[in-house]
């Protein structure tokens, strides 16, 4: 309720953002003045009006700081930025109303954390959001596996090149330290050999790194899942767009 500051993250590591936006102070605008007390009764009765009043003005004044907050965050959460939320329960519910960016919250995480070192909020936030991560993992493995049935499943280096070169690319699903060498002609790269043709050949060191940029070049998705993920589906699989 004082002030609202913005963190960038890569991995585990935070690198608070300072600039012209932020961190953005609260200013609080509300002057309180003590009721001039006329008897003890109605005192009583006009201070706790007061404190109602000044109670419903503050959440209305916070309410206008999340907006403006929300405003600002324009300029920060571009393309596929993800925004995570850090405060209490009220803070939380305030900035939830009012944000426009509702599509980016990842995740809002409830507790104060004015007081917490730096590296307890990297801590805190980067195990949230790597539970994020591999919620959405295994929800795409699901998803490649349906899609097997579909016929919008293929597996294996050879039938994932092939199907990259033939442009059914949407989304590469491939352990992230999964590396085969191979081979392809010199005159065209449609086909992916493991072992060297009888004709004329390009050795390539490492055909995953060739393929990720095809599947690139060609619009598609690229996404690195842990090591045994896709141990049933020989390390690298495709999503195809049919």
């Amino acid at each position: 309720e004082k002030d609202a500051r913005l963190f960038e993250g890569r991995l585990d590591k935070l690198t608070e953002v300072k600039d012209n936006n932020f961190p953005k102070e609260y200013v609080e605008e509300y002057i309180y003045e003590h009721p001039i007390r006329v008897s003890s009764y109605t005192g009583r009765a006009y201070t706790k009006d007061f404190e109602k009043d000044k109670s419903v003005l503050e959440e209305i004044r916070h309410r206008q700081f999340f907006g403006k907050v929300d405003e600002l965050l324009d300029n920060y959460l571009l393309h596929d930025t993800k925004l995570l939320v850090n405060a209490v329960t009220k803070e939380l519910s305030s900035f939830k109303k009012v944000s426009k960016h509702s599509e980016k919250i990842a995740a809002m995480i409830d507790g104060n954390f004015t007081y917490n070192s730096h590296p307890d909020l990297e801590k805190i936030t980067w195990e949230k959001f790597k539970n994020i991560i591999d919620e959405n993992k295994a929800r795409l493995l699901k998803e490649y596996e349906e899609k097997i049935g579909e016929g919008l499943g293929v597996e294996g280096i050879e039938e994932v090149w092939n199907a990259a070169k033939e442009g059914r690319g949407f989304k590469l699903l491939v352990e992230k330290d999964f590396k085969r060498a191979g081979f392809v002609d010199n005159t065209q790269d449609s086909k992916l050999y493991l072992f060297p043709p009888k004709s004329a050949h390009k050795i390539l060191a490492d055909a995953v790194d060739d393929l990720i940029e095809t599947i690139i070049d060609k619009n598609g998705e690229i996404v690195f899942l842990e090591n045994d993920m896709l141990k049933n589906h020989q390390q690298i699989a495709l999503i195809t767009r049919y």
